[in-house]
């Protein structure tokens, strides 16, 4: 590995970190909205 694969692998992880903690929770919630909202809507309205 050269030092310029270093520096890009370091980089590309600085940024994927970045993208984890800028949008990790939008992306946290709406998965856990497409599978958590459904099965509330069927408990709230008795629709099974």
């Amino acid at each position: 590995m050269t030092a310029l694969d270093g520096l890009f692998w370091s980089g590309s992880q600085r940024i994927a970190e970045d993208i984890l903690c800028r949008y990790g929770e939008v992306i946290f919630t709406a998965i856990f909205s497409q599978l958590a909202l459904p099965t509330f809507i069927h408990q709230l309205t008795g629709d099974n």
